[in-house]
């Protein structure tokens, strides 16, 4: 057995762990300049198990669970990667994604990924349920499904009663 035989697929692992690293650490850097930016709005923190599937113009995109956080204030809210989770960076790409209200808030807030739900539902199980539509090539249907990992965070998601 040569030193190349182990070698090859140490640089193929390697190469595989540093694609992950440097996409986390590009979503953290993300999330750290939203998060400034969005300094004015007063935000309560929830720990969250997060899930999206997307439905597109002949594909069918389903998704892992990921452990996320959620900032939530009486006009908008987000969702960002959880710090430090390395893996969740790879199993969803779109975050973090801010919700709001009206298509008037864009202008103001001036971020990437700003989206306006369809629908959002609260579930007495303590789950959130999202769906919203976004025009890429086509039209591709997002569905988010939302776990609280704290039953007693079930009073700051209150907040999103008033939506739709």
């Amino acid at each position: 057995m040569d030193i190349i035989d182990i070698l090859i697929p140490l640089g193929f692992i390697l190469m595989f762990v540093s694609i992950i690293v440097i996409v986390s650490l590009a979503q953290l850097r993300q999330k750290k300049y939203t998060l400034e930016k969005l300094s004015k709005f007063n935000f309560d923190k929830v720990k969250i198990r997060f899930n999206q599937s997307s439905v597109g113009k002949g594909t069918i995109v389903g998704g892992m669970p990921i452990k996320a956080e959620m900032y939530i204030s009486d006009d908008l809210f987000l969702i960002t990667p959880k710090e430090k989770g390395y893996f969740n960076g790879m199993f969803n790409l779109n975050l973090p994604v801010i919700f709001i209200k009206s298509e008037n808030q864009k202008q103001e807030i001036n971020l990437n990924n700003i989206v306006v739900p369809d629908k959002v539902q609260i579930s007495t199980w303590n789950s959130i349920s999202i769906k919203y539509q976004k025009s890429l090539i086509g039209n591709i249907k997002y569905s988010i499904q939302i776990n609280l990992l704290d039953k007693n965070d079930i009073e700051k998601i209150n907040k999103l009663k008033n939506w739709l």
